[in-house]
């Protein structure tokens, strides 16, 4: 369910909310360039999923950045979402979310998932989370996570990947926390950027979720 995808965020960030999702029609961004009208067939796996938001080859969309500012480089290197949801109530399919609205882009079938919202004391929609996951769509045909370790050691990561390989290449920076109802086992990575959360499948098994950002709870 993805009230458990994304409720491992309120582990730091407690989110709230009120009342039940209803669709609204998508806003529309104007005035885009003409280089970036037409999307690419599918995501460019070359961008990467960072604790600060989305490394993207022509810049870093950081949590805290428009929808309006972020959306035409979204659409460039990521294509068409598989789903947008319209601005919707913040409680709902995706837990409860800050802010007084939200509006979710998802890419390969469900696999990587845009949260935007109107926080407080925000004007705009502004990108504040993502979910990597591979308990929904195709993740391998979505951007990896990737951790900088130290100055110069970086390691891209996702769903598959095993608690082992983690331990490997993040060393003292990942933290294995308890499992605990409902998310199970868990992890914590502290890197040079403000981290990367997630879920296990065990305890010594596999990455089922990546997440970044401000989230929902329950």
């Amino acid at each position: 369910m993805r009230p458990a995808l994304l409720a491992v965020l309120a582990l730091a960030l407690a989110g709230c909310g009120t009342g039940q999702p209803t669709a609204q029609p998508a806003p529309q961004v104007s005035g885009l360039e003409s280089s970036l009208t037409v999307p690419r067939p599918s995501p460019d796996l070359a961008v990467r999923l960072i604790g600060d938001g989305i490394d993207l080859p022509s810049r870093v969309v950081v949590f805290g950045d428009t929808l309006e500012d972020a959306q035409p480089q979204l659409l460039r290197f990521l294509g068409e979402p598989s789903k947008d949801t319209g601005t919707i109530e913040t409680l709902g399919a995706y837990g409860t979310c800050p802010g007084k609205d939200l509006r979710v882009l998802e890419y390969a079938g469900g696999a990587l998932q845009l949260l935007f919202g109107t926080l407080e004391g925000a004007t705009q929609m502004t990108f504040y989370a993502y979910t990597l996951t591979g308990l929904e769509g195709d993740a391998t045909q979505a951007p990896r996570a990737s951790a900088l370790i130290g100055d110069a050691a970086t390691f891209d990561f996702g769903p598959g990947t095993t608690v082992a390989e983690l331990q490997a290449d993040a060393g003292e920076a990942l933290e294995l926390l308890p499992a605990e109802e409902p998310l199970g086992p868990a992890f914590r990575l502290t890197d040079q950027s403000s981290g990367l959360f997630g879920t296990l499948s065990a305890p010594t098994g596999t990455v089922d979720v990546v997440q970044a950002g401000e989230g929902c709870g329950e």
